[in-house]
Formats: C-alpha cells, sequence, structure tokens
C-alpha cells in the first residue's frame, strides 16, 4: 500500500494481479514497468493486469503523520496507514502518535460527556 523511495513514504499506485505458478497473487505497487519486467523475466508469472489503487482521505493522513518514520519500519507504517491500526503497546516508532491520538480522543470523549451533562440540565 505504500512504499518508502529513500526519501519519504509514499503511496502505491497500483494493484498488481497475476499468477505465479498457477496461483492468483496480488500486491500494492508503485511501478508498472518494474512488473512487467518481473513477468517477461519470470516464466512462473503470468497473466499480469492492473488497477487503480485509491486511497481514503483517511489513509491519506496518516500517510502524512508517518513521514518521519524511516524505512526500514515499513510493516508498522503499512498497517497503520491500511487500517489505522497501531501496534500493542507503545515501544515502537509509532508510539509517541498513539499516545497524541488516544489524549485526542479522551478530550473529545470529555467534552462530549460533559455536553450530555449540560443539556440534560444534571448538576
Amino acid at each position: 500500500m505504500i512504499y518508502h523511495d529513500g526519501r519519504s513514504w509514499k503511496p502505491c499506485l497500483y494493484i498488481a494481479r497475476f499468477k505465479s505458478r498457477g496461483e492468483w497473487a496480488e500486491k500494492p505497487v508503485a511501478d508498472k514497468e518494474y512488473w512487467e519486467d518481473m513477468v517477461y523475466q519470470h516464466d512462473h508469472l503470468s497473466d499480469l493486469s492492473f488497477e487503480p489503487l485509491e486511497f481514503t482521505e483517511e489513509q491519506d493522513e496518516r500517510l502524512q503523520e508517518v513521514q518521519h518514520i524511516g524505512q526500514s519500519f515499513g510493516t508498522i507504517c503499512t498497517k497503520y496507514v491500511e487500517d489505522g491500526e497501531f501496534p500493542e503497546g507503545y515501544d515502537h516508532p509509532l508510539g509517541i502518535l498513539k499516545i497524541k491520538k488516544e489524549q485526542e480522543q479522551q478530550n473529545r470523549d470529555i467534552a462530549d460527556a460533559f455536553y450530555e451533562i449540560m443539556v440534560s440540565g444534571v448538576e
């Protein structure tokens, strides 16, 4: 879904669908030519096609949030950008971002609770 170009995280633009040893597979890719060359060079790959990969606004926002994370943390960053899930605990490169998001949610929950108390007239 995302890749690191040596400077920053970028979205993959396509989903490549292909057969590998007779089994269908798919992979998010950034470069069609690279995969066309792969299929040309490897007999076990065939039936290559591409579909555009659409990012949601939320996924794009999360992509911007991980720009400071290095390329060696691709799995963590990809999972977070894809579905918004953080790894367990806080001892990982997204730990500070996870704490920030949790604090923002707590602030919204508190504001909502105060609003409910105010409109219900409870003292």
